[in-house]
């Protein structure tokens, strides 16, 4: 679930006699992700060669007949044979490991984003300029599984938590310069970011103590988002009454 709202006010005024536009607003964005892993294991109590799965499905031409392609397996015959071994007890149900694979895969959590933001621009003859600073809070709560192994073998599924919150300065600044009456140069500076995924800050753990070497495996929910500085350069000539032509160059330091 993702609820977002915001507003932004926008004011004109005169700064001596260049025309200039100040504007602000916020917003906020509170996201809920939940994950349910609920993977079932099987330990097969006979063999099942390949040989009996197979579709006679095969392509001798692949590749111009420099590799041999097939025969490939039909699915419907693996269906039959899980089906079979389900019912008449050719598989017995792995229950720890199912907790072992879908206990750490099962977490819920709540990121709210809150953002509020300043910019003015300001005319002066053929110049046009823009800055602004956009100002970002984020608090992160999850709640996840830790799993304890014992030397590999399923021990134990105990509840997690977990928090986190950062602030982000993101600046920005545009010019734009009226080189002829057609003719714009725009020169640009902003800094983005991308937060992380979910799944890589949810704090689940597989811990197995007694293995040899100890084992422990856990997410990070301290992991900050990656910022990128762009710088953007852009000419375009506006053609009458219409076409547009332009050239652009970007770069992310």
């Amino acid at each position: 679930m993702d609820y977002q709202g915001g507003a932004s006010l926008s004011q004109g005024y005169n700064l001596g006699s260049h025309s200039s536009t100040f504007e602000m607003g916020f917003e906020i964005r509170n996201a809920h992700k939940n994950q349910n892993e609920n993977d079932q294991f099987f330990d097969a109590n006979g063999s099942y060669p390949m040989n009996q799965f197979l579709s006679g499905a095969s392509n001798p031409n692949y590749y111009g007949g420099s590799f041999a392609f097939g025969p490939l397996t039909n699915y419907s015959k693996i269906e039959s044979a899980i089906a079979s071994g389900l019912t008449n007890g050719g598989f017995t149900p792995n229950v720890d490991k199912d907790h072992i694979v879908s206990d750490p895969a099962t977490w819920s959590a709540q990121e709210g984003v809150y953002a509020g933001y300043l910019m003015d621009a300001i005319t002066i003859g053929k110049l046009r300029l823009e800055g602004g600073l956009r100002i970002e809070g984020t608090t992160e709560n999850f709640n996840a599984n830790r799993v304890t192994l014992d030397n590999g073998a399923y021990s134990r599924t105990d509840p997690v938590t977990g928090s986190f919150s950062y602030v982000n300065l993101m600046p920005s600044v545009q010019a734009q310069y009226l080189i002829a009456k057609d003719i714009n140069l725009r020169l640009s500076y902003g800094r983005g970011l991308s937060r992380p995924n979910f799944q890589d800050i949810v704090p689940a753990v597989q811990a197995d103590p007694n293995s040899s070497p100890k084992s422990l495996q856990v997410g990070n929910p301290a992991l900050l988002p990656t910022k990128a500085n762009n710088y953007d350069v852009l000419i375009e000539h506006y053609f009458q009454p219409l076409g547009i032509l332009q050239g652009a160059s970007f770069t992310n330091p």
